[in-house]
């Protein structure tokens, strides 16, 4: 993922340049899409049958301006008889489904086909984000 959400891009301009107090997110949550959703949107969230966004957390950022999931994260199963081609991610603060501010979102390098009983999962440091 690579793009920070026109919500944040304003965010930074407002706390950084404009000396605007900024609110901080709190939770923060993982949604998979099948296509990007672009900067300020929901379209192309999962909709499989058990699909939920799930809580992440970040790392710091490295010295190359790289941050990733300090947690393994762990998508439900795809209960549904029809398979579902996830491409993409988004990070918001809500954890529904089509509901809450887009902090950052971008395409995965692999797309991932979930059939019945597949699941989606991250190891540690497997989603990284650039912020340069």
């Amino acid at each position: 993922m690579s793009a920070f959400s026109n919500k944040t891009e304003a965010a930074i301009v407002d706390h950084f340049l404009r000396g605007v107090e900024v609110p901080v997110s709190g939770d923060l949550y993982l949604g998979l899409f099948t296509a990007d959703p672009g900067e300020s949107g929901f379209a192309n969230e999962a909709t499989y049958e058990g699909y939920a966004r799930q809580m992440i957390k970040f790392t710091e950022i490295d010295e190359n301006g790289n941050t990733s999931n300090a947690e393994a994260l762990l998508f439900p199963a795809n209960v549904s008889q029809v398979d579902q081609t996830i491409a993409a991610a988004a990070v918001y603060d809500s954890a529904d489904a089509n509901d809450g501010n887009q902090v950052i979102h971008g395409g995965l390098i692999d797309s991932k086909v979930l059939g019945f009983n597949d699941l989606m999962s991250f190891p540690v440091g497997s989603l990284v984000l650039k912020v340069n």
